[in-house]
């Protein structure tokens, strides 16, 4: 798997899971040192440029948890 490959699963995890009116999503994630689990915060600008934040569903975020250990791992 290339790095873009890890990069384009992950923006299609976070596009999925968002706000239908989300205009850009900013996500901010750690991923725990024992690789099961993470620290997440999901923001978003909606049509009008307004800020707000999403809960993404639970198995988004066991997507992107296990998408994000690999891509530690690659590296």
């Amino acid at each position: 798997m290339l790095q873009t490959d890890f990069e384009q699963k992950i923006g299609q995890i976070l596009y999925d899971c968002g706000p239908p009116n989300a205009q850009k999503i900013i996500t901010r994630a750690e991923v725990f040192s024992e690789s099961d689990g993470g620290k997440y915060e999901f923001d978003y600008f909606d049509e009008n440029g307004d800020l707000d934040w999403f809960d993404p569903d639970g198995r988004a975020v066991a997507d992107l948890t296990d998408i994000l250990v690999a891509y530690k791992t690659f590296f």
